[in-house]
């Protein structure tokens, strides 16, 4: 019973660290410039991206914050999958509330968002007219993006339209960022087990 409830908690234990830490889908070079949306009209501006042969959860979605000192009103932020249907979405609060990190700011999202394998998603956030700016001097190409994510294309549309076009690959259309965990395979558990045998026999 003991040997049992060991294999457990090693299993569980090893599950959790490789679930625990959360990392962000991409960074981009420095120094960033900046764009504004000073004249035009309020638009979703986002980009494709295709999760590789894992699953992942994101936990939160972020907002580009060029000063780090906060944002001048609240983002929505919102993943759609291919078809246009919404799969998650949350307000990037105005001011600094968000958790700033890498020139992003962000929150956590109400509920986890399941992103599948080898499948591809818009991400998008909500400019408006002389609120904010998006980094605008790198392509979508010249940000580095995480293991698991493949960058795609630029996206825009009217506020609250799923944004389908492609204004050829912009670096001001990276206003949207994510964090993420891998979902663990199955395979981890039988190789906690596995190394909980050495354990196991300094217990006899």
């Amino acid at each position: 019973m003991k040997k049992s409830i060991l294999i457990t908690t090693l299993a569980s234990l090893v599950i959790a660290s490789s679930a625990s830490a959360a990392v962000t889908a991409f960074s981009l070079p420095t120094p960033v410039s900046t764009y504004s949306n000073a004249g035009n009209a309020q638009y979703v501006l986002g980009y494709t991206f295709t999760v590789g042969s894992n699953p992942l959860t994101v936990t939160d979605l972020g907002f580009f914050d060029a000063g780090g000192n906060g944002l001048g009103t609240a983002h929505p932020v919102t993943i759609w999958n291919s078809g246009g249907t919404v799969v998650g979405t949350a307000t990037v609060s105005s001011g600094t509330t968000g958790t700033l990190e890498g020139g992003y700011r962000y929150t956590t999202v109400p509920e986890p968002i399941t992103l599948s394998a080898n499948t591809t998603y818009t991400i998008g956030a909500t400019m408006y007219t002389n609120m904010d700016v998006s980094p605008a001097n790198q392509s979508i190409a010249a940000a580095t993006a995480a293991a698991g994510i493949t960058l795609g294309s630029a996206r825009s549309n009217m506020t609250g339209v799923f944004p389908t076009g492609d204004p050829n690959g912009l670096g001001h259309y990276l206003t949207a960022n994510f964090k993420f965990n891998a979902v663990p395979e199955p395979g981890v558990a039988l190789l906690a087990g596995i190394a909980a045998i050495p354990f196991l026999r300094r217990r006899r």
